[in-house]
């Protein structure tokens, strides 16, 4: 039995937005009401166009940023974007490709109530604060 999810109102930070399962998750929250802010290691023109994607296809926009979340200095800085762009960050998914949660993503980010970490190799963790 499939369980369905109201997401609206809630402000998701998603990186790895464009990696290989990133752009199904992204869809899948948006189909939910997720606002979000995606991220991803990523030329500008790549990552600014995904977001538009969802925006044609949900009626409401989403952001987006360039940024190497391993390395603690942009981290800082795309944390206070997202939030400033968003108010806030309920929740949190991590999709990368290489780069472990336990970085200075995760290490930097203020405690959402919801964290959920997906690795392309299948294995998922998912953690409630």
């Amino acid at each position: 039995m499939a369980t369905e999810f109201d997401m609206h109102g809630n402000n998701v930070f998603v990186t790895g937005a464009l990696g290989l399962i990133g752009p199904e998750i992204s869809d899948a929250l948006a189909s939910t009401g997720a606002n979000q802010f995606l991220c991803n290691f990523q030329p500008v023109d790549q990552i600014e166009q995904f977001p538009s994607e969802l925006s044609n296809k949900y009626g409401r926009d989403f952001h987006s940023a360039q940024a190497d979340v391993s390395r603690q200095d942009p981290v800082i800085e795309l944390i206070a974007n997202a939030v400033e762009q968003m108010r806030s960050i309920d929740t949190f998914v991590h999709c990368p490709e290489s780069i472990p949660a336990s970085t200075a993503l995760t290490k930097t980010l203020p405690q959402p109530r919801f964290t959920n970490s997906c690795s392309t190799h299948g294995s998922a963790r998912s953690t409630s604060t």
